[in-house]
């Protein structure tokens, strides 16, 4: 097997963004929530625009409310609230398409709003990138 070159990108969780030629994405990862505003990304783009989705939902179904926010350069400019009683009997996820401008500070939180028991929360980004040149 030939080995993975330095400048390959390769997916991995965690808070930061991954490029891929004209493509970013990244991936938080299953991240346990409770009823603390708990980050799931948190990075700063490059110099291109993307036109991005971000989905965000939960691992499991519950009767809890969790509230997904999205801050650019730690301004809400995203709140959304997933009523538990709406859950029964499926996973919820949530889309959001935005355009993230470049040198931009994004972050990403989720918090249980029902009580403090812990939940898994994810958020995955992908997007495509136009004058990164």
């Amino acid at each position: 097997m030939a080995p993975v070159q330095p400048s390959a990108s390769v997916a991995a969780t965690g808070l930061g963004i991954r490029y891929i030629g004209d493509y970013a994405f990244a991936l938080s990862g299953q991240v346990p929530c409770s009823n603390v505003q708990t980050t799931l990304l948190a990075f700063t783009t490059g110099r291109g625009v993307i036109l991005a989705q971000i989905d965000f939902g939960t691992g499991s179904v519950s009767n809890r409310d969790m509230m997904w926010q999205v801050f650019l350069n730690e301004i809400e400019v995203y709140s959304y609230v997933t009523s538990g009683t709406n859950q029964a009997g499926a996973n919820p996820q949530n889309t959001l398409q935005i355009i993230l401008p470049p040198l931009t500070l994004v972050e990403v939180t989720s918090e249980n709003q029902t009580d403090d028991n812990v939940e898994n929360q994810y958020c995955v980004l992908s997007g495509r990138v136009y004058g990164a040149e």
